[in-house]
């Protein structure tokens, strides 16, 4: 799974993250720009964890070149998109995964207690014209997002051009 610019789709769209990130580096925004570009095989291995067994999930991860996963990490979803049916906008090169980094400098996934963290994240691509999953308040599945307690969409990290 790629992390860099250079592999999403157009110069264009190149152009319009590296604003994006001195737009966040400019307002003292900590993150770490963790996925771009993906493969069939990858997304599909995201999709399963939280909804295949562990040993099917691990297996989709071997195929994709992702570590495998301890048993608690496959107990939640990571991505509503299987990577065939529904694709991803990371599969077209026209999305990043941001992620904003704790006290200590690590990623971090916890968006309760990092909801300002992300907000601004979201906040920032929205001025910026992207389509920000941090907005998005209803899941595909029609469910409100586990975080609109803290006025945070289903998926965060996840800024698309368009």
């Amino acid at each position: 799974m790629s992390n860099l610019l250079q592999d999403l789709a157009t110069e264009e769209i190149i152009d319009k993250f590296i604003q994006l990130e001195a737009a966040f580096d400019g307002q003292g925004v900590k993150y770490v720009r963790w996925s771009t570009k993906r493969f069939l095989e990858e997304q599909y291995a995201l999709w399963c964890q939280g909804r295949k067994p562990l040993a099917e999930t691990n297996n989709a991860r071997i195929v994709a070149d992702l570590p495998p996963l301890d048993p608690s990490d496959n107990l939640y979803t990571v991505t509503e998109c299987d990577g065939t049916n529904h694709k991803s906008q990371h599969q077209f090169g026209n999305a990043v995964d941001y992620v904003i980094l704790d006290k200590r400098g690590r990623p971090t996934w916890d968006y309760i207690n990092y909801a300002t963290e992300y907000r601004a994240l979201r906040d920032i691509g929205t001025a910026l014209k992207f389509n920000c999953g941090g907005s998005w308040m209803k899941m595909t599945n029609g469910h409100d997002s586990p975080y609109i307690k803290v006025n945070l969409g289903w998926d965060p990290p996840h800024i698309q051009v368009g």
